[in-house]
């Protein structure tokens, strides 16, 4: 399984999101290429306690059973619901979003596994290290694919 912590499989998934544009269309959902790329990077903020989001009473309710599914082989489902914090809204510039998305990339690949926060992710819980390298890359794999990359 690819890792965040390993300086090829960055590069892969840094590679992919140069392929994008502002104009790239998704293949399914509701986000531009835009929103997708600080959507992504809020999961990068939250795995490092640069941004801390408070989890919620539907996460304590259902977070259990979902980071089952969530932490399985299979891929993400499609059209998934997104937390409110978790939205990106409209108006922000692609160019400085992508930036900021491959800079988190590259920060966390550089400073390894010391750089993930101890802070229960805001509907699965507590995660390890190992949960956290696992949802960072199979949620951004997901949303580059939703991209058709």
């Amino acid at each position: 399984m690819p890792s965040i912590f390993n300086k090829e499989d960055c590069r892969l998934l840094i590679n992919r999101i140069n392929a994008i544009t502002p104009d790239t269309k998704p293949l399914w959902g509701k986000m531009n290429a835009t929103q997708v790329m600080g959507h992504c990077k809020v999961t990068f903020d939250s795995a490092t306690g640069k941004t801390f989001i408070k989890r919620s009473i539907a996460g304590f309710i259902f977070g259990g059973i979902a980071k089952k599914q969530i932490f399985s082989d299979k891929p993400f489902k499609k059209n998934l619901p997104t937390a409110k914090e978790f939205i990106i809204s409209v108006g922000k510039d692609f160019e400085e979003e992508k930036v900021k998305l491959i800079t988190a990339i590259n920060d966390l690949c550089s400073r390894g596994t010391s750089s993930i926060n101890a802070a229960p992710h805001p509907f699965f819980g507590p995660l390890t290290i190992e949960e956290w390298d696992g949802l960072i890359v199979k949620h951004t794999d997901h949303h580059l694919k939703q991209f058709g990359v």
